[in-house]
């Protein structure tokens, strides 16, 4: 049996990264508490291993920190399977979702291609696994955020064309009234599958 599973057991609780800024995977309600899809999968982890569930709060920045200095024991936090990411720790087959980079842009930017983008600043947060190979291809200048609160109040705010973020998340803000007037008019690239992450000797257990 694998270390870190028979410490979780151990203990007798299991700690899940999960994210509290990204709707409807994860997100606070009114009342502070955490739901979301992937709070329910933290869940149905827990009780399939039979211990308690422990939740900590983790964003696109910090996630793979917090996996890596053990505050958190696997991370279920739209992480998208890349070559890098496997590098640093390992990725659970199978995926749960799929995802890839879109910009949530200005109204009336009257973007036709990505190739448009050249030249002109983009909002991004931290954490993205697109945001680099995205501006080298395209020759955007990035505006860096440590959260995509900020990115989208500097979007707002008229400090860049559009947030470069996950295309999922940026048609859910098309839900909300005040982002009825923003646009996402480029198609999804980078697509990737979502998986939970977590130290290699967690992921070979039987």
């Amino acid at each position: 049996m694998g270390e870190t599973l028979a410490q979780i057991k151990k203990r007798g609780e299991i700690i899940v990264g999960v994210k509290t800024d990204y709707p409807p995977f994860g997100q606070l309600t009114p009342d502070g508490e955490m739901q979301g899809l992937e709070h329910d999968l933290a869940q149905d982890l827990a009780n399939r291993i039979g211990v308690k569930l422990k939740r900590v709060s983790v964003t696109g920045a910090n996630r793979l920190q917090k996996l890596e200095e053990g505050t958190v024991d696997i991370l279920i936090a739209t992480l998208g399977d890349t070559a890098e990411r496997r590098k640093v720790s390992a990725l659970v087959e199978p995926g749960y979702y799929q995802s890839g980079a879109t910009l949530l842009a200005r109204p009336l930017s009257n973007l036709k291609s990505w190739q448009d983008l050249q030249g002109k600043t983009v909002c991004i947060s931290q954490g993205g696994y697109f945001n680099a190979s995205m501006a080298q291809m395209y020759l955007f200048t990035p505006l860096t955020f440590d959260t995509p609160g900020q990115a989208k109040l500097a979007l707002r705010d008229g400090r860049c064309i559009g947030y470069l973020f996950d295309n999922i998340a940026a048609w859910t803000e098309l839900q909300k009234p005040e982002w009825s007037d923003y646009q996402v008019l480029l198609p999804a690239e980078k697509v990737v599958t979502w998986r939970l992450q977590c130290q290699d000797q967690l992921k070979q257990t039987p």
